[in-house]
């Protein structure tokens, strides 16, 4: 018998668990929410609490600064003279409402899915989230007061730290990949 390797492991394992939630389900859930150019299947025909939480790592592929843009003034001023000549043009951007600070924020205009999902409450935005292992100052990291991730401003370290289990080491593989050892025949 061949050793399972790590990628027929994550292709297998992720059939598996759609199977389950296709059958738990009864169909697959919309994640759409009605928005054309969504991906989901059928909704659910009754309000049976069903969550889901989508995380969508780019690595790379995203200019995150053109998506969520501050449109109060001064935050906006902000926002356009650190971005010169890449900041979006204020009238432009689709509202999304206050943050818990009082800051306006808009989407980038292309976004309209993510503006009416925002509004349907069936949508959120998590800004400033990374590997901390504690809540920590700029002053307590530069003073070393403070456990902190290795290679903490390396953003390629740290993109590849959201895949690991463990915020304080560098580890070769991610949970799948440990998982993917543990499961495979001697």
């Amino acid at each position: 018998m061949n050793p399972i390797s790590r990628r027929r492991f994550l292709i297998q394992g992720g059939s598996a668990y759609a199977a389950l939630s296709l059958g738990a389900c009864g169909s697959s859930p919309d994640v759409s929410g009605g928005v054309s150019g969504g991906g989901g299947g059928a909704a659910p025909s009754s309000d049976d609490g069903y969550k889901a939480l989508i995380a969508i790592a780019l690595h790379g592929g995203n200019d995150a600064y053109n998506m969520i843009v501050p449109r109060e003034s001064a935050a906006y001023s902000d926002y356009a003279s650190a971005r010169q000549g890449l900041a979006l043009p204020r009238g432009d951007l689709l509202a999304l409402g206050e943050a818990d600070n009082g800051v306006a924020f808009g989407a980038h205009p292309q976004m309209n899915g993510l503006q009416s999902l925002f509004q349907q409450g069936r949508a959120a935005v998590l800004a400033n989230v990374g590997t901390l292992a504690e809540p920590s100052s700029v002053s307590q990291l530069k003073n070393g007061v403070i456990a902190a991730p290795p290679r903490l401003f390396s953003h390629n370290d740290q993109s590849d730290q959201w895949q690991k289990t463990s915020v304080a080491s560098l580890e070769a593989v991610g949970w799948a990949g440990r998982a993917a050892d543990l499961l495979a025949p001697e």
